[in-house]
C-alpha cells in the first residue's frame, strides 16, 4: 500500500504572501524526481509479532508530474510494459558480506507499484513530499532467509524521468 503525504509550493507560496509579502522565488528543483531514504519503521501486533514494515521515502519533483491515474492504461502505462509500475522496488536480504535480491515462489510477485496522481493547481508546480509504502512482513517472512534486509528503490514520473536509486541502509527485522 502506497501513502503520499506532499506539499506543492504554489501553497506554500501563498501562505508567506500572507506573512512575508510575497515568494521571492520559485522553487528550482529538477524536473527529474530526486529521491532520499527517510525511516523504515517496524510494527507489531499486541502479542509482540511482526506485522508490517513501512518505508519513508523524501521526494521533490520540479515540475510536479508525479503519479499515475486509475485510467492511465494506454502505451507507455500499459499492463505488461516498462512503464506500468512508476514506483520501483527490490529487497535484498544480507548473505555474507553481500546482498541477494529475495525471490518468491511466484515469480510474477512484485512489490512494484503505481503511485497515485498528485494534480497541482497554481503557477509553481514543484512538489516535495513523502512516499509510505507498507510491507505485509507476515507474507514475507518465511521466505526471507536472514534477519537483514535493504530496500532499493526509484519512481518515475509522467515524463517517464527516472529517479536515482536509494538504497535503505541494514534493516533488522528481528520476529
Amino acid at each position: 500500500m502506497i501513502r503520499l503525504r506532499y506539499k506543492a509550493f504554489a501553497g506554500l507560496c501563498v501562505l508567506i504572501t500572507g506573512f512575508a509579502g510575497g515568494c521571492s522565488h520559485d522553487y528550482d528543483f529538477p524536473l527529474e524526481p530526486v529521491l532520499s531514504y527517510k525511516d523504515f519503521v517496524l510494527e507489531k501486533n499486541q502479542d509482540g509479532l511482526l506485522t508490517q514494515g513501512i518505508l519513508m521515502l523524501e521526494f521533490t519533483d520540479g515540475d510536479g508530474d508525479i503519479g499515475l491515474s486509475q485510467g492511465d492504461t494506454l502505451p507507455p502505462y500499459h499492463l505488461g510494459g516498462d512503464n506500468y509500475y512508476n514506483f520501483f522496488i527490490d529487497l535484498y536480504y544480507k548473505s555474507g558480506t553481500g546482498y541477494e535480491k529475495v525471490t518468491f515462489p511466484d515469480t510474477s510477485y512484485t512489490f512494484n507499484s503505481r503511485i497515485p496522481r498528485i494534480e497541482l493547481n497554481g503557477k509553481s508546480k514543484a512538489i516535495r513530499g513523502v512516499i509510505e509504502y507498507t510491507f505485509d512482513l507476515q507474507l514475507m517472512l518465511p521466505f526471507l532467509q536472514s534477519d537483514t534486509l535493504q530496500v532499493r528503490t526509484s519512481i518515475t514520473d509522467r515524463a517517464l524521468h527516472r529517479s536515482n536509486l536509494v538504497t535503505s541502509p541494514d534493516i533488522a527485522i528481528v520476529p
